[in-house]
C-alpha cells in the first residue's frame, strides 16, 4: 500500500479514536449518575484524606442504556456485554482521579479506587439489576495550611439523583453542618440525603481535650501514687 495513503489514514484514525476515548470519559460518567436508580456512600473523614465505600443500583431502561454503552464504546457492540467489557469498564473509573470534594477549598484527588460491578454481562437490553460497587481514597494536599479547623465540601449537580450518604469523623468535633436533607447531625457524624443542586458543607476540628489541665497532672500522679503506698489491698 502506497505510504501517502497510509499516512493520512493512521491521522484519521488517530482523530476518531481521541474523540471517541474524550466522549467515552463525558458521556460515560454523567450516564452512570443520572441512571443510577439508589445510591448509598460512607465516608470516613480525616483532615487531608478521606476514604470510602459505596454502592450503586441500577435497573430497567437505566441498566439497560449503561450495558449498551459499554457494548459500544468498549466493546465489539453486538448487543452482548462481555466480561472482558465489564473489566475494561471497571479499569476506565478507577483511572479517573477526579472528585466532587474539596477541604478548605483545595479539590480533592481521587486514588486507590477499586471498582466491582456485578449483573451487567449478557444481553444488554435484559434490564436486569447492575450493582457498582466504588472503594477508595480523596486526598487534599494541605501541606501549606495551618488552620486548626477544616471545611470540608461537597457540590451536588443539578440532575444527580438522591443518594444516601454518612460522614464519620470519629476523634473530631464537627462545629457545623448543612446541605443534606433529612439531615442527622452528631458531635462526630453527619449523615442525609445528598440532593440535586446542593452543596453540603462540614466544619470540624480536633476533637477538645476534657482532661486535666497539664498543670495538674504531676501534681494528681504525685496523690495517687501516695494513696496506692497507704492502701494495700488483698492480691486475688
Amino acid at each position: 500500500m502506497d505510504i501517502n495513503y497510509i499516512v493520512p489514514l493512521l491521522i484519521t484514525v488517530m482523530r476518531y479514536i481521541t474523540i471517541l476515548v474524550t466522549l467515552m470519559f463525558l458521556t460515560i460518567p454523567i450516564l452512570m449518575v443520572e441512571a443510577a436508580e439508589s445510591g448509598d456512600g460512607e465516608y470516613k473523614v480525616t483532615p487531608g484524606r478521606i476514604t470510602l465505600s459505596s454502592i450503586l443500583t441500577l435497573t430497567g431502561d437505566e441498566s439497560s442504556e449503561i450495558a449498551c454503552i459499554v457494548d459500544a464504546e468498549l466493546g465489539d457492540d453486538n448487543g452482548i456485554v462481555e466480561s472482558s467489557e465489564v473489566y475494561d469498564f471497571e479499569v476506565l473509573m478507577e483511572e479517573d482521579t477526579s472528585s466532587s470534594h474539596s477541604m478548605n477549598s483545595v479539590q480533592g484527588v481521587a486514588s486507590d479506587s477499586i471498582i466491582r460491578i456485578n449483573g451487567m454481562t449478557g444481553d444488554c437490553d435484559n434490564g436486569d439489576t447492575i450493582t457498582i460497587n466504588i472503594e477508595g481514597v480523596i486526598t487534599f494536599d494541605l501541606s501549606g495550611d495551618s488552620s486548626s479547623t477544616y471545611t470540608l465540601k461537597y457540590f451536588t449537580d443539578d440532575d444527580a439523583i438522591p443518594t444516601s450518604v454518612s460522614y464519620d469523623l470519629t476523634g473530631y468535633q464537627i462545629n457545623s453542618a448543612t446541605g443534606l436533607g433529612n439531615d442527622v447531625l452528631e458531635d462526630d457524624s453527619y449523615s442525609g440525603t445528598r440532593e440535586g443542586g446542593t452543596t453540603m458543607v462540614i466544619e470540624f476540628q480536633e476533637e477538645e481535650n476534657d482532661g486535666l489541665p497539664g498543670f495538674l497532672i504531676l501534681p494528681s500522679i504525685a496523690i495517687i501514687s501516695v494513696a496506692a503506698v497507704i492502701y494495700k489491698p488483698n492480691r486475688f
